[in-house]
């Protein structure tokens, strides 16, 4: 018909088998394939050719030294592979393991390694040392705090049990006075374990605030309600606003600021007794909301300021101090992105940053 055609068949031979490196092939079919001579329209004849394909055998034996090059390449690679995970991934992970145990026992203090290999092995070595570091100072102000505790509740304890005893064995030789004393001194201790534990539960609540969106308050009218309520106590607060200041307003709760307030007059009249004058000073720049309070005490020493704002540091117990008020106020102005600091100088002057929530940029 004048077309192209190939077929495969069978291969049937009698002979054996030849060996791999022999010319002839050891496949068990034939192809063929016929091509037409066609000339000026008519079919002439054709031409057939037939030839037994390789084998697969024959194929990997004919290319056993590109395909041993190929194997030993792969070898390599493998190996190298390996070797570069090893170093890359598992050393490192043995490593961070044994700076996990180490840290556990205690024993070492958290450094990063210094070999880390890869980035995110160094990353994950750095948050492990940040976490250790955090809770080894979890642990040690716990420690401090639970060994304050234990001191700030002896004393008044103690003193009351020793007072109890005495009413036990002298009630009845006392006169009227003298019970009355030993009364007061227990009714003056009870109040102060009651505001040791008021003011313990605010530093707790201090530590784990988070503020609620749209929360917001403005420190002038605070501040105007914290004057007017003192006022009538016969406190002298002298209030300065500036005007920019008017219409500042804080993203924090009208309770929590007023909280923190309350705490910094307090602190002043415990230390500066109950005839000290106080100004609150408020002003507004670009970003930020400035609260200045300051008394005419005696000041604080140069070896004090750095321990004011530690729980239970005081040096006005007598006068009824905790020494937790400015750790409440510290806590609840980190919980705000604010900030409190002690100014130089005389008078007495802690100064509060809080960012202005009318500002454009306060949220950033």
């Amino acid at each position: 018909r004048g077309e192209y055609a190939r077929v495969v068949r069978e291969r049937i031979s009698d002979s054996p088998k030849p060996s791999l490196n022999s010319m002839s092939r050891r496949s068990s079919v034939r192809l063929f394939v016929a091509l037409p001579i066609v000339h000026q329209g008519r079919v002439l004849g054709a031409v057939v050719t037939s030839r037994t394909p390789l084998s697969l055998t024959r194929a990997l034996y004919d290319n056993r030294r590109a395909l041993l090059i190929l194997a030993v390449t792969q070898l390599l690679a493998v190996l190298l592979l390996s070797w570069y995970v090893s170093r890359a991934i598992v050393k490192p992970v043995h490593q961070l393991i044994a700076q996990a145990r180490e840290l556990e026992s205690g024993a070492a203090e958290p450094e990063v390694l210094e070999r880390p290999v890869t980035r995110e092995v160094e990353l994950l070595s750095e948050a492990i040392v940040s976490m250790a570091r955090g809770l080894r100072e979890r642990a040690d102000y716990i420690k401090t705090f639970a060994s304050n505790v234990s001191h700030e509740f002896k004393t008044p304890l103690t003193s009351i049990r020793g007072t109890v005893e005495l009413l036990q064995d002298h009630l009845d030789e006392m006169d009227a006075g003298e019970r009355e004393k030993f009364l007061g001194i227990i009714d003056r201790d009870a109040e102060r374990l009651h505001r040791l534990v008021n003011r313990l539960l605010e530093l707790a609540r201090a530590d784990v605030f988070e503020p609620r969106e749209g929360e917001w308050s403005r420190p002038v009218e605070i501040a105007r309600e914290l004057v007017a309520r003192h006022a009538v106590d016969g406190v002298e607060i002298l209030l300065k606003v500036e005007e920019q200041a008017e219409v500042a307003r804080v993203q924090m709760a009208a309770v929590t600021l007023e909280s923190i307030f309350a705490n910094l007059l307090d602190n002043a009249r415990q230390h500066g007794g109950e005839d000290v004058r106080i100004e609150v000073h408020i002003t507004r720049r670009d970003d930020f909301v400035a609260i200045e309070v300051s008394d005419e005490g005696e000041g604080i020493s140069e070896a004090n300021r750095q321990k004011i704002f530690k729980p239970f540091f005081t040096t006005a117990r007598k006068a009824g101090g905790t020494g937790l008020g400015l750790s409440v106020v510290a806590s609840l102005l980190h919980a705000h992105t604010g900030s409190i600091t002690l100014l130089e100088g005389t008078p007495t002057t802690f100064r509060i940053v809080l960012p202005d929530a009318s500002h454009p940029d306060a949220s950033s």
